[in-house]
Order: C-alpha cells, then sequence, then structure tokens
C-alpha cells in the first residue's frame, strides 16, 4: 500500500517520499542509481563496479519488502533521492556486505580482523582470473567481518541501510535526514533492534550521525597501499566508516 509522504525541503521545495513496493518505482530506483550515483562515483567506475551483478544482489534485497524509499521532486517527478534498506536475520547476520564473494585471502584471519590484518590480505597480487572489483569486495567484507558480533551481540534482526544517494542537484536539502529518519521508523515497526551501515562519502557519513548512527569502526583509503584505493579520486571520501544504533 503507497505511503506518501509531503516533505519540504529547506529551500521550500516539495518532495513525495514513498515506499519502494510498485514496479515503477523498482525501475526508477535502479535507473537512478546506474546514471546518478555508480556512473558518477570514479572508483565504481575505475574497478568496473557498475558493470557487474552484485548489485542485483542489492536490489532483490532491498525490494523484498517495501522498506526501501525513494523521493522525487513534486513539481517535475524527477527522482531526488534513494534509500535502500534491507532486514538480515539468520545467518544473514554475518553477512551484511553486499556480497558473499570472499577470496581465499581471507583464510587463516581472526573473525574481527584488525586493521592490519585487512590492510596486507588485500596488498597481495590478484590471480590472473580476478578484476580490480574483487579486491575492492575482499575489503569490503573484511571490514565487515565480525562487525555484528562485536557490536551487537545480542540482534536477532537487523536493519541494513544498503545505499543513500541524493542527486546533486538537491543537495543540502536535508532530503538525506529525512530518508534516514523514516527508515529508522522502518526498523522500529518491522521490530529490528539495531540499523546499521557504512558510509564513505563524507556527506554520507555525517547525515548518518545526524541521524544517531555511531561510528564504531573507520579505516583510512590513505592507509592501504594497494592502487584500487587511489582511484576514489575526485570524490569527498576519505574512508570508510561502520556506523550502528540500537532501536
Amino acid at each position: 500500500m503507497r505511503n506518501d509522504e509531503i516533505f519540504v525541503g529547506k529551500n521550500g521545495r516539495h518532495f513525495v517520499i514513498r515506499e519502494v513496493e510498485s514496479e515503477i518505482d523498482r525501475k526508477m530506483a535502479v535507473e537512478f542509481m546506474q546514471t546518478h550515483w555508480l556512473s558518477i562515483h570514479t572508483l565504481w567506475q575505475n574497478i568496473g563496479m557498475s558493470e557487474i551483478d552484485i548489485w542485483q544482489e542489492v536490489y532483490k534485497r532491498a525490494f523484498k519488502l517495501p522498506i526501501s524509499l525513494i523521493a522525487y521532486d513534486a513539481e517535475n517527478g524527477q527522482v531526488a533521492g534513494l534509500k535502500l534498506n534491507s532486514i538480515c536475520e539468520g545467518d544473514m547476520l554475518q553477512d551484511v556486505c553486499f556480497s558473499k564473494k570472499l577470496n581465499a585471502v581471507a583464510d587463516g584471519l581472526s573473525e574481527m580482523p584488525t586493521d592490519e590484518e585487512i590492510e596486507e590480505a588485500i596488498s597481495v597480487e590478484l590471480p590472473h582470473n580476478e578484476e580490480p572489483v574483487d579486491k575492492f569486495i575482499i575489503f569490503y567484507s573484511l571490514f565487515w567481518r565480525g562487525f555484528v558480533r562485536m557490536h551487537m551481540p545480542d540482534v536477532t534482526r537487523l536493519f541494513k541501510f544498503e545505499n543513500l544517494a541524493i542527486h546533486k542537484d538537491y543537495a543540502n536539502n536535508g532530503l538525506g535526514v529525512r530518508l534516514v529518519d523514516r527508515s529508522l521508523a522502518l526498523a522500529r515497526e518491522y521490530k529490528c533492534e539495531y540499523a546499521t551501515t557504512s558510509a564513505s562519502s563524507i556527506g554520507s557519513q555525517c547525515v548518518q550521525k545526524k541521524c544517531g548512527l555511531i561510528c564504531a569502526r573507520r579505516i583510512e583509503y590513505a592507509a592501504i597501499r594497494d592502487p584500487v584505493f587511489r582511484k576514489w579520486d575526485g570524490n569527498p571520501s576519505t574512508g570508510i566508516e561502520g556506523l550502528f544504533i540500537k532501536l
């Protein structure tokens, strides 16, 4: 059932926010991700992340229940922002990363790898049949390894913020904060004990913290020797943060 909300941004512009439930909204969400988010991130382009099917896994989780949010400009109907969310239970609680693909370099590491272990694991040469995107997936998977167990040991139902994306034409309108706040309300409605996410852009990190999430882990990209992580040039990002909040 569609539950539209009219949100008035800081500059007086009106937005329609609703749960992503209809086929049209799903299509608009995927198109927005491809044209106004994945395509503008230099790292995603350089490692080929926008072209691979791991994002289909994200969409599958995010559209399973009507818990993801899309915001339209009320005047022209353009997508202004998107908040992809999912719920993790059971075995998924230890696999909150966007892909289950994990390279053999993870073997032998501790259940909660240190920053040094992660840096060392991803600094090895890639096998001939792997691509730079595999290395980033390894990094992201290791970053999350043990995160839930350490910071949310009693969780049985976890609300995962998969992605927050705001169109550049609608930045600094308060829309990101509103999408996160409404997502937290949905998390409580679905009886989740915690909400968690990772954020790599400075803007996203600030928005999450404004909404009450706590940064429990941060790794600076500058500390990683691998050249894959030097390809973020042009984007406002200096590191990745793991954040969570108890609901």
